[in-house]
């Protein structure tokens, strides 16, 4: 009976020693693609067209300038 106790209390040991890999196997990590090629949802500013190079920078420009403290204050 104290045998069986110690065997299985030795198992109970050695499995909690052992540690599975948690590795990835496969890439998780997409390539993404160009910013202006965006998807259309409720968050695209209104106007805005998916594929558009120049209305993307001419948003992206006014959105930092209507963060710029200079043009504010002045």
């Amino acid at each position: 009976m104290m045998r069986a106790a110690i065997v299985t209390g030795l198992l109970l040991v050695l499995c909690a020693c052992n540690e599975r890999d948690q590795s990835l196997n496969t890439s998780a990590a997409k390539s993404d693609g160009q910013p202006w090629q965006g998807v259309q949802n409720g968050f695209a500013a209104p106007g805005y067209q998916a594929g558009d190079k120049v209305r993307w920078e001419t948003q992206m420009r006014q959105r930092a300038q209507s963060q710029n403290e200079y043009v504010k204050s002045n």
